[in-house]
């Protein structure tokens, strides 16, 4: 091989190339050959790099700690989050989403606590208090989420979700699929990539939130992604495509070295032909 290739070796300049593709854009590019290849590999280590989606909420030390209590609590960061992680975007104003099973929520609000987080337990409070909360938890519902705790450091908000069992369950009902995305130790996962990255459409599923939020719909609106009502509006929606987390139609983008030991759930999206669309999930 010459070099037709070497302008993609000529680190910054190529990362100014790549950065502009949609990561369908640098799959496909990968496939074209073994040296490209590499160096899109290379590229993705340093462009999905969970340290700098998160130091807006960790000082450098506190990273390595807090992803040592992700290990040991095995919680997932989701929301605005791990949708910025995978779009490679800055999303101004954003908070960290953590969901952990019951009974490891002590731990993690404990370290959380120890680097001078201020928790505020939002369960419980009174419905004048609860119009004071900016984006109360209503937002983010699941019959699953059993406690939300929030924590403050300056303008900095961490909030706790937990969940009665894995906090697959919990992703898995946000009204809006293009925040069907997650960060475990071992990884990060997207559940609809394409339709979320290339196409830049979510999926309301108004079995969540009932009819459409407007704020919550208007905040994704406004960061480029065309809110649909029927599934088959959404590439790989289609209510006949069986899905399991994992399989050929998810991204999932190693952080760990260790391979990644999630519970695998499959799921549908049903439409009733009433403007209806749900998700059924079942255990594997």
């Amino acid at each position: 091989m010459g070099n037709e290739h070497s302008v993609f070796q000529l680190y910054p300049f190529s990362d100014s190339i790549f950065g502009c593709l949609s990561p369908v854009d640098l799959y496909h590019l990968q496939l074209t050959c073994f040296r490209l290849n590499a160096i899109i590999i290379n590229f993705n280590s340093r462009a999905y790099h969970l340290e700098d989606v998160l130091s807006p909420f960790f000082e450098k030390d506190e990273y390595t700690d807090f992803r040592e209590m992700q290990k040991s609590t095995n919680a997932f960061i989701s929301g605005s989050t791990a949708l910025q992680f995978f779009s490679r975007e800055v999303f101004e104003g954003c908070d960290l989403d953590l969901y952990v099973e019951k009974g490891q929520e002590t731990a993690l609000v404990d370290w959380l606590q120890s680097i001078h987080y201020k928790l505020v337990q939002l369960i419980g409070l009174t419905e004048e208090e609860m119009e004071q909360v900016e984006e109360p938890p209503s937002l983010f519902y699941s019959p699953y989420v059993i406690q939300f705790l929030k924590l403050i450091r300056g303008e900095k908000r961490i909030e706790v979700m937990v969940i009665d069992r894995s906090p697959l369950f919990a992703i898995f009902h946000f009204a809006l699929t293009c925040v069907h995305n997650f960060i475990t130790y071992e990884g990060a996962m997207s559940l609809y990539p394409y339709s979320t990255f290339h196409d830049r459409q979510a999926l309301f599923l108004p079995h969540v939130l009932g009819e459409r939020d407007g704020v919550f719909c208007q905040k994704y609106e406004r960061r480029g992604w065309e809110i649909c009502d029927a599934p088959g509006m959404v590439h790989h929606m289609s209510s006949s495509v069986d899905r399991q987390v994992g399989d050929s139609y998810c991204w999932y983008q190693p952080i760990s070295s260790k391979s990644d030991t999630l519970q695998k759930l499959s799921w549908r999206v049903n439409w009733s032909g009433l403007g209806v669309a749900s998700i059924k999930i079942s255990k594997m």
